[in-house]
């Protein structure tokens, strides 16, 4: 005894703790969480846990906006998985690997064994025909650590081979079953133990039933085997409206049961407070800022018009899915902020609860541009929002902030990232990736901020953006969506995609205001194929200094190209923009750009199609290289964009390599391209006037050319057969060849940013303070990484990565400088540097 005290004065009182309890009698946790040395530095009693992931994932599912026949259902298999999903921690397998290290194999696991109990207590509380809902309840226990994966194969393959003893079944799957029966032989060996622990649905007496009727296949395990064919007979019947509301709650509840598990793990406990957020704030901020200098009166009159109608039909009875389709320029991101604040403002008002806002554009420039507008307008005009920003305006990409602010709240990085990555705000500005990760996808990670989707305003702007191929599959997945996720989409562009019939959405302003516009005209030249000197000689010839031009081509290594031979020619206040720009730069490049152009100075800029969507640049005179005709039409945006010149010139043009293969081949689909070229062939001059019947009838041929078969597998497979594995086939960004993130290391702040992540993240052992270490210097981090293919990799730095392309490359300083030029970027490394993108 003596020894023992002593050695309790040497340990932390939360370990004094946990060692006392664990004297006086048998305890079963949930989490244990240790410092550096081993010590218990937390825990959490496994009934505490059990207990209060059941009551958040009630009141989660209760406050969501769901359709009648789901709601009261989906709060009660919410309270069930909850209160079930951590059964499997009671066995002794689980407890002396978390207490004690031991090496308990595959015994350890827990999810399968709570499942079972899942569906068991579903069983017992809701009757023998309710197949449906067991379903369920297991599939989300089962699956809760890791991918979503079809119930079926356990539930019709397994249980009949565990039950006819049966010598085909595979080792794998041989294994699981008889894992399966050493823990549940455990519980039923530990009885007497589990005596005060407390089960939910059921009491404690139910748990030696459960077990005996496994073990000697009675009516639950028939039951069990009755709930397979139930799937397996509604996957063969492709009955897609079974699967669709199916499918929805799977989602719905595992997405609530992995998020509110995770953060009861992590204490990360945030307190549901009103926020309200008045429409009042975008008005203010219009009076006050919105009209540019020098813009002409007709477009500030029609931005006034557009954000005038769309503050009306925020008043109205609305369909969930919108389209709003208004000229470039024309205050769209403003408009529709406040025409979601209305409508959100209604909601509350006239159905009792307060959607949140979530806007999705494609790129992260345009993120970081348009975050910084919402947030000054929130800085200067919402009260309360210092202290709690977070909690009012989040931005979420790979590389955003890991800080979450709410008011008299104190979250560590890994609580920060729980909410941030939950979506816990009440307006989201994020990526197409981020969303449709979400939506698409059966991981935890993501899947975790569906529950925050069910019910919101979706903004997705520049919606051209998404490939045509999944049109079909994106406009049934809207659809899904809309009808049991209760919520209200609008698609925003000024080039409108065909992802809906427009006979079958409502536009919230009309075309009219195309007539209205003709700030732009396109010349077209596509009938003369050009070599890249051929065309910068051209533009030298007819460059006037007193003009601003943007020329916009395909490919890094074109665009380089072209930038050093107008260099040679002597022209003035020369820029480059592209991805192959480290970000540090990137930023610093656009403000340049954009000081230069409001000061009169007449910039020339070559870029890619970075500048396309959203950038707010406006120039005199645009040169685009072959595109399809809504990549035409954007960059058309850039041009007189504000209306202060009479007319702004767009010149498209057809550039060809020194192999006669035409740059834009090496970018864009074959039907995009033949599609402009079948259009625009014979044409030798647009106006603006024009584009929007031209976009009409460019997406009209588009969709007679284009196989949507992928698209289509997805969502039979998925809605129609319940594999959740083809989901995995969807891929928003379609890479041509694999890609690493880059380090360049090419001056001092790089260097010590690369120390710490070197010897704090790549050296550190321990994944929580790794992971903890990487975000503190994530923002920065980004700054100085760029994605490149990796055939590049192995000729610039393979001897670093050694072949592992899990690893970051990194590039160190004396080689970063010969290979990276801040003016240029990342100098081509071969003949296929232009798939840098």
């Amino acid at each position: 005894m003596v020894g023992e005290s002593l050695f309790l004065k040497r340990v932390s009182p939360t370990e004094q703790k946990f060692l006392s309890r664990r004297r006086c009698k048998l305890e079963f946790y949930s989490h244990l969480d240790r410092d550096s040395s081993g010590r218990v530095v937390s825990f959490k009693l496994l009934r505490d846990h059990l207990r209060d992931v059941r009551e958040v994932c009630g009141e989660v599912l209760g406050r969501l906006p769901l359709v009648a026949e789901l709601r009261g259902v989906l709060v009660e298999l919410g309270e069930l998985v909850g209160g079930c999903h951590d059964f499997g921690k009671f066995t002794s397998f689980f407890q002396n690997y978390l207490q004690k290290g031991g090496k308990e194999g595959l015994k350890k696991n827990h999810s399968l064994i709570s499942a079972l109990w899942a569906a068991y207590s579903c069983f017992r509380k809701k009757g023998i025909g309710s197949f449906w809902e067991a379903a369920l309840v297991f599939g989300v226990v089962h699956h809760h650590h890791g991918k979503l994966e079809n119930s079926r194969e356990f539930l019709v393959d397994d249980l009949y081979y565990f039950r006819k003893n049966k010598a085909n079944i595979s080792p794998k799957h041989k294994e699981s079953i008889a894992v399966l029966r050493s823990q549940v032989e455990d519980i039923l060996g530990r009885l007497s133990s589990l005596e005060k622990e407390v089960f939910f649905p059921l009491p404690y007496k139910e748990v030696r039933k459960f077990g005996e009727d496994f073990l000697d296949f009675g009516d639950f395990y028939h039951y069990l085997e009755e709930v397979g064919e139930f799937l397996e007979e509604r996957a063969e019947e492709k009955a897609e409206r079974f699967w669709r509301k199916f499918n929805f709650c799977l989602h719905l509840l595992f997405s609530v049961l992995v998020d509110m598990d995770r953060r009861d793990a992590s204490k990360t406990i945030k307190r549901k407070s009103e926020v309200e957020i008045p429409p009042s704030i975008v008005e203010k901020h219009i009076r006050s800022k919105y009209r540019k200098a020098g813009e002409s009166e007709l477009l500030h009159s029609l931005r006034n018009a557009i954000f005038s109608d769309l503050s009306k039909r925020a008043e109205e009875a609305l369909p969930r899915i919108l389209t709003l389709t208004a000229p470039t320029g024309s205050g769209k991101t403003l408009a529709s902020f406040h025409f979601a604040l209305k409508l959100r403002e209604r909601i509350q008002r006239k159905r009792g609860y307060r959607p949140k806002i979530i806007y999705a554009l494609p790129f992260t420039s345009i993120i970081d541009q348009n975050f910084e507008i919402f947030r000054q307008i929130f800085d200067q005009y919402l009260e309360g929002f210092s202290g709690r920003e977070t909690e009012f305006l989040l931005k979420h990409h790979y590389y955003s902030s890991a800080e979450y602010k709410a008011d008299g709240e104190e979250f560590s990085l890994d609580q920060s990232m729980l909410l941030i990555e939950a979506w816990e705000s009440e307006v989201i500005v994020t990526t197409f990736v981020q969303l449709f990760s979400a939506i698409l996808s059966r991981t935890p990670a993501t899947l975790k901020r569906f529950h925050n989707i069910v019910g919101s305003i979706i903004l997705l702007d520049e919606v051209q953006s998404l490939p045509l191929k999944y049109w079909t599959l994106l406009e049934k997945v809207f659809r899904w969506l809309c009808d049991y996720g209760r919520c209200y989409l609008v698609m925003m562009s000024a080039t409108q995609p065909l992802i809906f019939n427009p006979d079958e959405v409502e536009e919230l302003v009309h075309s009219v205001y195309f007539d209205k516009l003709n700030r732009v005209k396109i010349e077209v030249f596509i009938e003369k194929e050009q070599k890249l000197e051929e065309f910068s000689e051209e533009f030298l010839r007819g460059y006037q200094q007193e003009k601003s031009y943007c020329l916009i081509l395909n490919t890094i290594s074109s665009s380089q190209i072209v930038f050093h031979k107008l260099k040679e020619g002597g022209v003035d206040n020369l820029f480059y923009l592209s991805g192959s720009i480290l970000p540090v730069h990137r930023k610093i490049r656009i403000e340049e750009i954009r000081r230069a152009l409001e000061e009169g100075e007449a910039p020339v800029l070559v870029t890619t199609q970075v500048i396309e969507a959203g950038v707010d640049l406006d120039f005199d005179i645009i040169y685009r290289d072959l595109a399809p005709l809504d990549a035409l039409v954007q960059a058309a945006g850039r041009s007189n964009r504000h209306g202060r010149r009479r007319r702004g010139i767009v010149r498209f043009v057809h550039l060809i390599n020194e192999e006669k293969v035409a740059y834009g081949k090496m970018i864009y689909g074959k039907a995009h391209l033949s599609v402009a070229m079948s259009m625009l062939g014979k044409t030798k001059e647009i106006e603006e006037r024009e584009f929007y019947k031209m976009i009409l009838e460019n997406y009209e041929s588009l969709v007679r050319k284009q196989d949507f078969s992928e698209g289509e597998e997805i969502w039979d497979r998925w809605q129609k057969e319940g594999d959740y594995s083809v989901i995995d086939k969807f891929q928003l960004i379609e890479e041509k060849q694999p890609r690493i993130t880059v380090f360049l290391e090419i001056d001092g702040e790089a260097e010590e940013i690369w120390h710490h992540y070197y010897h704090r993240v790549y050296l550190e052992r321990d994944y929580r303070r790794k992971r903890e270490n990487f975000l503190k210097i994530r923002q920065s981090f980004r700054q100085y990484t760029l994605s490149i293919p990796m055939q590049n990799i192995r000729k610039a730095f393979w001897d670093y990565c050694g072949g592992k392309t899990y690893l970051i490359g990194y590039v160190r300083k004396e080689i970063a400088n010969d290979i990276y030029d801040p003016t240029t970027g990342l100098r081509a490394l071969d003949e296929e540097s232009h798939l840098i993108l």
